[in-house]
């Protein structure tokens, strides 16, 4: 994975303020692209005094400048590259095409590109193997519908320097990379992670409190929502338009539009579906193997990456390198179940063994490498750290698998859910209330989980998943917030959008019968597989209080670009570790 940076500016001239504000939010994303980096600015502002002598400080060859008008709308792009397809500093970013005129920074990986490449041939000349110039070219070719053609997962700058400066960003059908913006008034900043954003100084840090209370019900931080109230991420399956007249955003993909589009075609047999199924998931292993370096698979016990693990293993040479997590506490562990799955398609296995004690010694740089808080991440990250000292920069996955095979146990009853939320809705609201009351003042008497039910005081869907899915239920919610009980539960507050909420919606009434249950599904949801030391002088989550200040930060340019620091990391300086996710790649094919 790689770390996009970028200040937006609609009317001011770019300033040494906006360079600088770059080169920290690069500085705060080292860990997401430890191989390489670069640096866009118009042309104007790099003869700037003060400009000028800042980037005396870096190296040149790192530093390009594209054609402006001192009056037009400018930007500050900043990149961060792991490098995985074509390694040399051809696939430098920011990319730019010969003119100067349009400009890449890219962060994923774009399954097609060799196809987009084919379809480019005769009316381009192409300076590197990389996936992002295919979608640079392609952007010059074929305009913003580039989009619809891309496969992968993808976060990315398309920036168009002349006759009328515009800037694209985008994120793939699945939100699987992140993207976050700020919205200023007079400019947009944007990166990769929100730390990155908070890192530029130009964005208050000015913590969340809804998001922190979603936080406590879900155990994760939903969008629109982030930990700070000024940033938020680009939505899934869209793209944000900004120049001269604003910014918006258009959507571009939506999965409720390619649910309704399979409902009205007439359903495959069994055998239909099986074979293209697997087909699918075939040609899109086959795909995520592109690589120009050592290539691995995490491996549980469960069918999603056990699936993987198969079908890769035939695609390739050598023995695949697989990792498992494995515990002292043999009822947890999945080790028996990875070695007949590693010993069946003769892996190179490795195992990590996680103990109590050197858990909770990691706990800091855990916290730190998450970037939004979330109760997922630790296994994932210790084995990808394991991964990396094991020579591996890339990882297969089996995140997504039980999203779209219906592995989690709500999604295939949703149709069951629908109708209690259906029944609830028919009782008078008093009753409900009375109800929800009742259940808050039993918590602690209910079995785990049916606490929950004071959720469906109010019958949504949403509500249904908490009921369901929900960390902790409202009163403790409260108690944990210091608030009273006459406040309003969050669930009555902005509705929640999570992937699984959004299947419960889309999900048919009654879910396909006889596929098993299998609680070794997927490792975890977006986490972040990059050791990094804690933020400096406070808690690791950049949502913490202790780290809150008042206004804009102006803090010095980082040392680090150009010019490593060794005495900055706790880690080796090249931890990145890219997650290729097989199963979203094929369901957004399907």
């Amino acid at each position: 994975m790689c770390g996009i940076a970028g200040v937006f500016k609609f009317r001011d001239p770019v300033t040494v303020e906006d360079v600088s504000a770059v080169l920290r939010m690069l500085d705060a994303q080292i860990h997401r692209g430890p191989d390489d980096w670069g640096l866009l600015l118009p042309s104007t502002a790099a003869r700037e005094a003060q400009i000028l002598a800042l980037l005396k400080r870096l190296d040149p060859d790192h530093v390009s400048t594209y054609p402006a008008l001192p009056s037009a709308p400018a930007l500050v792009l900043g990149a961060r590259r792991l490098s995985i397809i074509d390694r040399s500093p051809r696939g430098r970013m920011p990319m730019g095409t010969n003119d100067a005129r349009e400009w890449i920074a890219f962060n994923g990986e774009i399954y097609n590109f060799r196809d987009l490449r084919a379809e480019l041939r005769g009316s381009t000349a192409f300076r590197s193997n990389t996936d992002s110039e295919a979608l640079l070219r392609g952007w010059h070719a074929w305009g913003d519908a580039v989009v619809d053609r891309l496969r992968g997962m993808f976060a990315f700058a398309l920036f168009e320097a002349m006759p009328h400066p515009r800037l694209l960003l985008g994120r793939d059908r699945f939100g699987i990379k992140p993207l976050y913006t700020s919205d200023t008034g007079s400019r947009v900043v944007f990166a990769s992670e929100v730390s990155g954003v908070l890192r530029s100084g130009l964005v208050p840090s000015e913590t969340n409190p809804e998001a922190l209370r979603r936080f406590l019900e879900l155990g994760n931080v939903p969008p629109p929502l982030t930990t700070m109230k000024d940033v938020r991420p680009l939505p899934v399956g869209h793209v944000a338009h900004l120049d001269a007249s604003g910014f918006r955003t258009t959507r571009y993909w939506d999965l409720g539009h390619a649910v309704e589009a399979a409902r009205q075609s007439p359903p495959p047999s069994r055998a239909e579906a099986v074979a293209s199924t697997r087909a699918l998931l075939e040609e899109s292993v086959r795909l995520h193997l592109v690589s120009d370096v050592p290539l691995g698979a995490f491996l549980s016990g469960g069918i999603d990456s056990a699936a993987i693990v198969a079908l890769a293993s035939r695609e390739l040479r050598q023995p695949l390198t697989t990792m498992t997590l494995t515990f002292d506490e043999t009822d947890m562990s999945e080790a028996d179940y990875a070695q007949l799955v590693a010993r069946r398609y003769g892996t190179d296995h490795r195992e990590v063994r996680l103990k109590g004690d050197a858990v909770f010694d990691e706990l800091p740089r855990v916290f730190a490498t998450m970037d939004q808080p979330t109760v997922d991440g630790l296994n994932i990250w210790c084995v990808s750290r394991a991964a990396r000292e094991a020579g591996l920069q890339v990882v297969l996955s089996g995140l997504g698998g039980d999203e779209v095979f219906w592995g989690y146990r709500h999604v295939r009853f949703a149709g069951a859910l629908a109708e209690i939320c259906r029944l609830l809705s028919s009782l008078p609201a008093g009753a409900r209330h009375r109800l929800a009351r009742l259940v808050a003042a039993s918590g602690s008497l209910l079995p785990l989980g049916l606490d929950r039910a004071a959720y469906l005081g109010t019958p949504t869907m949403a509500n249904v998943y908490l009921f369901v899915r929900g960390l902790f239920n409202p009163g403790q919610v409260k108690r944990l917030l210091g608030l009273s009980s006459d406040e309003p539960d969050a669930a009555s507050l902005a509705p929640i959008q999570t992937t699984h909420g959004r299947y419960l919606a889309l999900s048919r009434p009654s879910a396909p019968a006889g596929r098993r249950h299998d609680e070794h599904g997927s490792l975890c949801r977006d986490a972040r597989a990059l050791p990094r030391p804690p933020a400096r002088g406070g808690c690791a989550f950049a949502a913490c209080p202790l780290q809150a200040r008042s206004g804009p930060s102006q803090a010095a340019p980082p040392r680090c670009l150009g010019r490593p620091d060794s005495s900055r990391r706790l880690e080796p300086p090249k931890d990145g570790v890219h997650l290729s996710h097989g199963a979203m790649d094929a369901a957004a094919r399907a």
